[in-house]
């Protein structure tokens, strides 16, 4: 957090001054879309407490008046200043995590990522996340992994069909797969029908299993 050089008052004068978090910082706490976005970041100083400069010339910070690093940005080694990750590294998440290297097959194009890119040709698969893990050792743990290959739905089954209608099922992707089921979608297709006679129901493209 930032506070104003402010002179000191007489005797027993307190004086209340509004602090700011640095560049790249942000009220601990706080709401926050987990990107890097910098658009506002003089706003994200909002909430913070009010700290006073007592007359002794020092400043009493009230407890909860703290400040930590968006995702994408880094604390330094004395914790005054958040700084933004190099091109190829990222940090997930807000927090006093450091900017970690991109996984293999992935890269950033700008500073300050939270995320990186898969090379053309790779995917990018997020990793399941144990919910006892502790979130200082989540934030050591690789985020996901770019790979050339999706995995593939098994299980298939016709659990209704009659002249009009086929009903298909099949079975969610293995749990210990290294992807996070939640954000999985499924495109259908018909190699042998024609568009003009074939409808998708709730879609072509579904987040279910049927």
């Amino acid at each position: 957090m930032r506070l104003p050089e402010t002179a000191a008052g007489h005797d027993a004068e307190v004086r209340e001054v509004q602090g700011e978090c640095v560049h790249g910082a942000r009220p601990k706490g706080a709401n926050s879309n987990r990107t890097s976005e910098m658009d506002g970041l003089a706003q994200l100083s909002g909430g913070l407490r009010p700290s006073f400069c007592k007359a002794n010339g020092h400043w009493h910070v009230l407890a909860g008046s703290v400040c930590e690093c968006l995702a994408g940005y880094e604390p330094s080694a004395d914790s005054s200043a958040c700084t933004a990750c190099p091109v190829s590294t990222y940090k997930l998440r807000a927090g006093a995590g450091v900017c970690q290297l991109c996984p293999p097959n992935s890269h950033t194009v700008t500073v300050a990522s939270s995320v990186c890119d898969c090379e053309l040709g790779y995917f990018w698969h997020q990793k399941q996340h144990q919910e006892e893990k502790k979130e200082e050792e989540e934030e050591k743990r690789d985020f996901g992994v770019c790979t050339q290959y999706l995995p593939t739905p098994s299980g298939l089954r016709v659990m209704m069909r009659d002249d009009t209608k086929l009903l298909l099922t099949w079975n969610v992707l293995n749990p210990h797969a290294a992807v996070s089921t939640s954000d999985v979608v499924y495109a259908l297709r018909c190699p042998t029908c024609r568009k003009s006679v074939v409808t998708f129901i709730p879609g072509y493209i579904i987040n279910g299993t049927q």
